[in-house]
């Protein structure tokens, strides 16, 4: 593979992994430009940005920045030093020091989504540590923060696999979203055998060498929840399917009524005999590929409350808050019950004219349904108050969320 500059000279670089670029106007339809940048087997007709180098997903900057576009780069030849490149354009990349930004780590690295953290003022990352440490003896996820994208703070462990989780488990790479006040984590966990070998089974069986993906949350990026009891929030595919043996999510958006979630998938295993049959098929016929998919789910779906027995009534009730608006909007399932609500002052009375008893139910399938009680909506005139809001399900109805406007 080579680059080729402004005179149309190709220099020449050994084969590694490349960066490719697509465009796409819903997110669904993809199609890859001719760029003419890199030679790739004889020929620069493809739409490659980059090569030879660990490339790792890039964040948009908020305006305001320096650069538009930042980026980890671990190289190699520079084995357990991490570098952060930024660029103007999203093709063209620099570092923004030649000297490594941190130390003693292995590959696999992430941005913050947006870089910028605007709640401590600060560019953070979650870089993959030396796993041949003190801490764990596998993958595990840590933290470093940067105030200029130059000088990054010592890197942090924050997460690793704990006794609850099955032997071989390790946590390959993680991906974080600021989502409604908080942190959405989205772990692609690697399942190694018993014995913890790693790519180099003789014949891997099982779940053995797969890697799917789990849900985490946080309110300070630091202090990490697992959600869903561990369960995953995108499971490997059907045996058989192009995606039943290995998952790799990386991109989280939010979309009016739906959050999209993309990611790479393989019918190859986390394993060298697999992956070198990349292109080959089987003894069954069936070719070893990788490729990209969505995954969607409900806004907000994340998680849900709903009463624990089909026909009885659950209740929830909510901190005080802040009445910023004059509209409550509630994401929620009633298709198969009804749902109801009510608003109390900070102390828990409730207001004249917000009662259960004048609540017109929901009964619908809605993201963003409007409280409405008797003949009006509007809660104008306890604007700027600190309230409660009492809301009781009845039958199968889910809440997801609470919205003020």
């Amino acid at each position: 593979m080579g680059k080729t500059d402004a005179k149309g000279a190709v220099e020449t670089i050994p084969p590694f992994y490349a960066g490719a670029y697509a465009e796409s106007s819903d997110g669904l339809d993809w199609y890859r430009p001719i760029l003419n940048r890199y030679e790739h087997r004889g020929s620069n007709k493809n739409s490659l940005v980059g090569g030879y180098e660990y490339v790792y997903s890039h964040v948009a900057l908020p305006e305001g920045h320096p650069w538009k576009y930042m980026r980890p780069n671990y190289p190699p030849g520079h084995k357990k030093h991490l570098f952060i490149q930024v660029s103007q354009d999203g093709f063209d990349w620099e570092r923004t020091t030649e000297k490594p930004v941190v130390e003693r780590v292995c590959d696999s690295h992430t941005l913050l989504a947006g870089g910028w953290d605007p709640s401590i003022g600060r560019y953070v990352g979650y870089f993959r540590p030396d796993w041949t440490g003190e801490t764990y003896p596998g993958r595990t996820v840590g933290r470093s923060t940067s105030p200029d994208g130059i000088h990054w703070s010592e890197l942090q462990t924050i997460l690793v696999p704990d006794d609850a989780d099955p032997v071989g488990t390790e946590f390959y790479s993680f991906y974080v979203f600021p989502y409604e006040g908080q942190y959405i984590g989205i772990m692609n966990v690697l399942h190694l055998d018993r014995q913890c070998r790693d790519l180099a089974q003789q014949v891997p069986t099982g779940q053995e060498q797969t890697m799917d993906v789990q849900l985490f949350t946080s309110r300070d990026g630091i202090l990490w929840d697992r959600q869903n009891n561990r369960g995953l929030v995108l499971p490997l595919g059907p045996d058989g399917s192009w995606d039943d043996r290995y998952l790799y999510a990386t991109s989280l958006v939010t979309l009016t009524d739906r959050i999209r979630l993309y990611y790479g998938g393989s019918n190859a295993r986390h394993h060298l005999g697999d992956l070198e049959k990349l292109g080959a098929t089987d003894e069954s016929g069936r070719k070893y590929e990788f490729a990209a998919g969505i995954a969607e789910y409900r806004l907000d779906g994340f998680a849900c409350l709903t009463p624990q027995f089909r026909n009885e009534m659950g209740v929830a009730e909510t901190a005080p808050f802040r009445l910023d608006g004059e509209r409550i909007l509630l994401n929620a399932d009633a298709s198969n019950g009804e749902v109801r609500a009510e608003v109390c002052d900070r102390e828990g009375r409730t207001l004249s004219g917000f009662s259960l008893d004048d609540s017109a139910p929901i009964v619908c399938d809605s993201t963003g349904a409007t409280l409405r009680w008797k003949d009006r909506c509007s809660l104008a005139e306890h604007r700027d108050r600190d309230v409660r809001l009492r809301i009781e399900l009845r039958g199968r109805s889910r809440l997801f969320a609470i919205r003020v406007r």
